[in-house]
């Protein structure tokens, strides 16, 4: 047997890449939607053409997270146009790390090329690109051909997955991580309409017409009616992160949602700022949003 060391991460914790969602082309987005939602996904968001046709969808199911975009041509089963997506806290600082690390340095991204300008020519192998702010990701995006000339894009974003805990060993019979929020409500129905239709929740399941369950993804929530503990609009404040705090606001509010106070900043640590702002649901309850900008 060979005796070869493990290869460890060689990349500072404060810029490395953090998240990888995979980015399949599809040739109907739609079509695509609902056969991975009998795989149990759920679709998070969409963005359409001019024609209304959906050209990406985002989709999710528990920690499992999918992309999916439209092809730009026919799709070849032989050839699985699968797109590498990952994410960094800095993706300026991360690009400048791969320069010092002897990554080439490509110039404008292929398809930002124009006939007649004077961009490098893409050399095989690892290389990495100008900067890109698409309006998908206008804090910045950065693409990166691997050895095999595999793309991978990594946009610069930092809410997903922030800080998952380390692993510690607990006490026997001692409480683990939270597994449910139970939130008192005057109407179940109204309630869940709310936060599936404004706040963005995936509808689980109801258990008969006083009962809901909901998910954000990994905390499962439960509507109920007063059953003899809580008081309606007299709950805990649930704060919901979310990436671009002004815009996610803003989009609440267009959707019907009362309003409370518009995002503010609220904390600023050495590195990063803390931005929260509040919205009222059906029963008045709080609802927190925020956003960690680092």
């Amino acid at each position: 047997m060979i005796d070869k060391p493990v290869p460890q991460a060689d990349c500072p914790v404060a810029f490395r890449v953090h998240d990888h969602v995979p980015m399949a082309h599809v040739a109907d987005v739609d079509r695509s939607i609902e056969f991975y939602t009998l795989l149990g996904f759920s679709c998070d968001s969409r963005f359409f053409d001019g024609n209304g046709r959906t050209y990406y969808a985002a989709m999710s199911s528990g920690q499992a997270e999918l992309m999916l975009v439209l092809a730009s041509g026919p799709v070849d089963a032989n050839q699985q146009a699968v797109l590498f997506y990952m994410y960094s806290q800095d993706v300026h600082a991360l690009r400048t790390y791969l320069l010092g690390k002897g990554i080439p340095d490509a110039g404008r991204a292929p398809g930002l090329r124009t006939p007649g300008n004077t961009a490098k020519p893409i050399p095989p192998g690892p290389s990495l690109f100008d900067l890109t702010y698409p309006h998908y990701m206008n804090e910045g995006e950065l693409r990166v051909h691997d050895p095999d000339d595999y793309v991978i894009l990594i946009g610069q974003c930092d809410f997903r997955k922030q800080s998952t805990p380390t692993a510690v060993s607990q006490p026997a019979h001692s409480a683990g991580r939270i597994g449910q929020v139970a939130i008192t409500v005057s109407n179940v129905d109204v309630a869940t309409r709310y936060y599936c239709d404004v706040i963005g929740l995936t509808l689980l399941f109801n258990a008969g017409p006083n009962l809901a369950f909901l998910s954000d993804g990994s905390l499962r929530i439960m509507f109920t009616t007063p059953q003899g503990a809580g008081m309606v609009g007299a709950n805990s404040i649930l704060y919901f992160k979310v990436c671009d705090i002004e815009a996610a606001y803003t989009s609440m509010v267009e959707k019907g949602s009362a309003t409370e106070r518009a995002p503010q900043l609220s904390a600023k640590t050495p590195d990063h700022e803390l931005w929260i702002g509040f919205l009222r649901d059906p029963d008045g309850n709080l609802v927190g949003i925020m956003e960690e900008k680092f």
